[in-house]
């Protein structure tokens, strides 16, 4: 989670490299054992081409500040679910990063839903 106030480009600047990072271990997962698996290269590809920021915020993810992080749990409670599963750190983002982050979360966001 970003700072109050981070703008989306700050935010793309902060996890860009690490979310690619990230996906890009994730679509290793599609590598075909052999011939008879190569729809899996397709697949792969697909994966690849969908898995970056652009794509990915705000929409299927939680980032960015406190107030888009609460919309969009708002938005996501609506639609009925009740639970949601973070995933802090991806890729090469700093453990300091992931720390600070969820230090943001437990300040700015777990409060309203307490």
């Amino acid at each position: 989670m970003a700072e109050p106030g981070t703008s989306v480009s700050r935010l793309k600047e902060i996890v860009e490299r690490p979310l690619r990072e990230y996906f890009q271990v994730a679509a290793e997962g599609f590598l075909p054992p052999d011939e008879s698996y190569r729809h899996y290269a397709d697949a792969r590809q697909r994966f690849q081409e969908s898995a970056h920021f652009d794509v990915v915020y705000p929409q299927r993810v939680l980032m960015g500040t406190p107030e888009q992080i609460l919309e969009r749990i708002r938005e996501i409670h609506a639609l009925g679910a009740t639970q949601i599963g973070l995933i802090p750190t991806f890729g090469t983002l700093p453990h300091e990063e992931t720390m600070a982050s969820l230090q943001r979360f437990v300040k700015y966001v777990l409060p309203h839903f307490q």
